[in-house]
């Protein structure tokens, strides 16, 4: 790993507090991701996820689940699988709930140690 340098960002403050909390709960702070975050660019050469603009249909899907409509809860995995093979479709869901079980079990994981994978 090279020299560490001091930067400076310019973000949304809401954005910022509210990715804050959630890092917090993954054992991370903001300098931590934000490593992960550029590892993940070099090792990508990009990038690390697709970035677009979603057709309106998607837009609209989007609107309607800020808003809370159309929404539909699952306890977990099995009745998410057979509900989108009864309606044959991907269901609109809360994804934190869905694997709020998963991320209980897993929360003591140091996920600090993520980033510090030499690439």
């Amino acid at each position: 790993m090279g020299t560490k340098i001091h930067t400076t960002l310019r973000v949304d403050e809401e954005n910022y507090k509210e990715a804050k909390k959630i890092l917090e709960r993954l054992g991370l702070n903001v300098s931590q991701a934000f490593n992960i975050f550029i590892a993940m660019i070099k090792e990508h050469k990009g990038i690390p996820f697709e970035i677009k603009i979603p057709n309106e249909e998607t837009q609209k899907v989007i609107k309607e689940a800020r808003k809370g409509k159309n929404l539909i809860e699952v306890e977990n995995s099995e009745e998410l699988k057979d509900l989108t093979i009864k309606n044959k479709r991907k269901p609109k869901i809360n994804i934190n709930e869905l694997f709020k079980e998963d991320y209980e079990e897993n929360k003591e994981f140091d996920w600090g140690q993520v980033g510090k994978k030499v690439w």
